[in-house]
């Protein structure tokens, strides 16, 4: 039976049981990470033994917000308590998790299929999925993309989780792996339909700004190497040592990376990952953090990930549209904020869509004006 953990004006309720308010809430959603994760805390200065809650470890759970799912998952950490002294004399429980797919994250795939052979991306990601009990879904591009097929075999490596096993396949599709409200596996690009019409703007709804300038992980040129694929028929270096590269011309200095991917493969997925490579790693590099007032935006829906969303900020110098890749709903004694994370619409943008000028490299010209101000 699924527990429903209601964040409705901030009550906590179990199921229909209702346990006055929470404390503190964070729920957190991002295309950063395989699973979304919460930490709810509830405190009462009038009680002095812990309330019997009606939730387990391990129970399974659906967290809503304005009668919407924004996460489904498992409880992983309950703590009740209580205290005697001091000024936080009363009880309290800690009420912590993650999303369904955070089974991907932390185990070893153990399945019947230890080696696929010339399957696409998606059926073996599926596969693999459906070992935890989680179904796979894609949207338009990822589900074009997706499809893929792995030259000659594709098999973990012993000790590998399931997670690093769906990363390699998604890195050779340029999709990102991510958990849909739902728990379950969603492939994911930049969603062209899921668009926000209310602007984050400074002066209406924006509590608090910053602009993440970070390069440390950003590199000149990339090289991408996997497994050849030796045989009579095919004698060629791309079989035997396929690699290929791609460059960020917006990095001043040479810095060079070479990344593995035990993946057999030719020199065009190799070509292909590396300039995935580029633009993630250049996109992530130039992100704004926004902390809007309350929960929803214009229609009462919880503020999405993966959305197009317009943004303006003087301070920031910041005038565009974005691409919401990670929401925190946040609750304290400062009321209701949601901290969105924005990046610019191409650090998802896989091959099949991106311009031209992809072939060269990131393109700062694709980012808003207060991005392109501080780029290289």
């Amino acid at each position: 039976m699924i527990k429903l953990l209601d964040v409705k004006s901030n009550e906590a309720r179990v199921g229909i049981t209702t346990y006055g308010d929470w404390t503190s809430i964070e729920i957190d959603i991002s295309m950063e990470t395989m699973t979304g994760a919460f930490l709810l805390k509830k405190e009462d200065p009038f009680e002095g033994f812990p309330i019997k809650w009606d939730i387990s470890s391990g129970d399974e759970i659906k967290i809503e917000i304005a009668n919407q799912t924004v996460l489904t998952g498992y409880v992983e950490t309950l703590i009740p308590g209580f205290n005697t002294v001091g000024e936080n004399k009363g009880s309290s429980i800690i009420i912590g998790g993650r999303g369904k797919c955070c089974d991907l994250v932390d185990c070893t795939h153990d399945g019947f299929s230890k080696e696929w052979l010339l399957q696409p991306a998606i059926s073996i990601i599926s596969q693999i999925a459906s070992e935890f009990s989680i179904t796979t879904t894609s949207d338009l591009v990822a589900a074009l993309n997706s499809v893929i097929t792995i030259p000659e075999s594709f098999r973990g490596i012993p000790g590998e989780t399931a997670y690093s096993m769906i990363r390699r396949l998604c890195d050779i599709a340029q999709v990102v792996p991510t958990e849909g409200y739902d728990g379950q596996l969603q492939l994911a690009t930049l969603d062209a339909f899921n668009i926000v019409i209310d602007l984050v703007d400074e002066g209406t709804n924006v509590l608090a700004g910053y602009l993440i300038q970070d390069d440390s992980d950003r590199f000149s040129d990339y090289t991408v190497k996997g497994i050849g694929i030796p045989s009579q028929l095919k004698l060629s270096s791309q079989y035997i040592a396929p690699s290929g590269t791609g460059s960020d011309f917006t990095v001043p200095r040479y810095r060079p990376k070479t990344i593995i991917n035990p993946t057999p493969a030719t020199d065009g997925n190799c070509g292909d990952m590396a300039k995935w490579e580029a633009f993630k790693r250049a996109g992530m590099s130039r992100r704004v953090k926004m902390v809007v007032d309350g929960w929803t935006w214009g229609f009462g829906y919880p503020w999405p990930f993966n959305a197009i969303t317009p943004v303006k900020s003087f301070r920031l110098d910041a005038l565009g549209v974005l691409q919401c890749i990670g929401a925190k709903y946040i609750y304290d004694k400062f009321g209701n904020r949601t901290e969105l994370t924005l990046a610019p619409l191409d650090t998802f943008s896989p091959s099949l869509i991106l311009p031209a000028s992809a072939s060269t490299g990131y393109d700062p010209g694709f980012i808003p004006k207060g991005f392109g101000l501080i780029t290289g």
